[in-house]
């Protein structure tokens, strides 16, 4: 069963119920527990969830509204709060995707080229990944793919100089520049300074990990760490047809404070 569908059950519970007192709201909430963590939603984040539903559940509801209604919204509400709530903006300028090695922030690069392409908007994409073979010619295509302009240096092996000169070429005819990164297997110091360097030379005001939907537990101490680097104001979730917990987005939106702006699936654009 996946996390929507857990989480659905847990709500039919209020919402079927033949009266709703502390009890019907305690029980709903203890599943909505259960299903959380089979997701790896960690410890921590589902009781601050469910303090919030449970504090909020019995105040006065709003005129004209049932104390059923009053407190499936407040489910929702609380559910919406940790995930942002926040679309993803119309027009950035500059985009910088960070993440650990094989979150999928290549095909992200390319998806989001094709997304605003699609918008009407001139589309550049930077080559930022030097420490992963294939990337340069896997961004490449994917570029091509979006009918996105494409700006990599082959053989340079810093990556802010990549982004120096890519800015400096793309700025000329693009209204938008989105930034792919190295990644590692963790988040070591070499990786935190390279990020740092990459977001210094592009200047952008959005700055998204990407993450997978296979993540579990390790969620937690990666949105920290990213977001301690660069400063994480957007997630996007990857892989979700491959996992049916997902719980590892609702933890990095929790540690970051930052909202979902995409959801994705396979690797076509």
């Amino acid at each position: 069963m996946g996390l929507g569908e857990a989480l659905r059950k847990a709500m039919d519970k209020i919402g079927n119920a033949g009266a709703i007192d502390k009890d019907t709201v305690k029980e709903a909430v203890k599943e909505m527990q259960r299903a959380l963590i089979a997701a790896n939603v960690d410890v921590t984040t589902v009781l601050s969830l469910s303090k919030k539903i449970e504090e909020k559940a019995f105040k006065e509801p709003p005129k004209g509204v049932t104390q059923r209604e009053y407190i499936i919204k407040v489910t929702y509400d609380s559910l919406v709060e940790i995930l942002g709530g926040k679309t993803a903006p119309e027009h950035p300028k500059k985009i910088l995707l960070c993440g650990l090695f094989g979150s999928g922030k290549t095909t992200a690069a390319g998806k989001l080229a094709h997304y605003y392409k699609k918008r009407g908007h001139k589309v550049g994409v930077i080559a930022a990944d030097t420490y992963r073979p294939a990337a340069y010619e896997q961004l490449q295509t994917n570029a091509k793919l979006a009918g996105a302009e494409f700006f990599g240096i082959k053989t340079e092996t810093n990556a802010g100089k990549v982004v120096k000169e890519g800015v400096k070429e793309l700025e000329k005819k693009c209204d938008i520049i989105i930034c792919d990164s190295a990644g590692r297997s963790g988040l070591d110091d070499e990786l935190v300074k390279e990020i740092q360097e990459i977001d210094k030379a592009l200047n952008a005001e959005e700055k998204w990990l990407v993450i997978g939907a296979d993540i579990g537990n390790l969620a937690k101490k990666q949105a920290q760490a990213f977001h301690k680097a660069v400063g994480v104001n957007g997630v996007i979730i990857t892989r979700m047809d491959g996992s049916s917990k997902g719980g590892g987005a609702l933890v990095a939106c929790n540690e970051t404070g930052a909202s979902v702006y995409f959801i994705s699936t396979g690797e076509k654009q």
